[in-house]
């Protein structure tokens, strides 16, 4: 295996840091820094956005910002109106 191998995952931002950094949640509760690098072009990021990120396999403490997640998709049956 060469290089250093990537994962992707979702987090929830909890906290805004900076215009590029933030304090973010795994779906599994761990708490990491994502961040995007100087040239990535990133929207604003808000607290409660879902984003993607990708980590190295060997460093779970931070993850690039690569986008907003997409809004999730409706279970199939549930009903709209209420």
């Amino acid at each position: 295996m060469s290089g250093d191998v990537r994962i992707e995952g979702r987090v929830v931002i909890r906290e805004i840091l900076s215009e590029r950094t933030a304090r973010a949640t795994l779906p599994n509760g761990k708490v990491i820094i994502a961040y995007a690098l100087k040239l990535d072009p990133v929207p604003e990021m808000r607290v409660g956005e879902e984003w993607t990120v990708l980590m190295s396999l060997c460093d779970f403490n931070r993850g690039r910002l690569t986008q907003a997640a997409p809004p999730p998709l409706p279970l199939a049956g549930a009903s709209s109106d209420s």
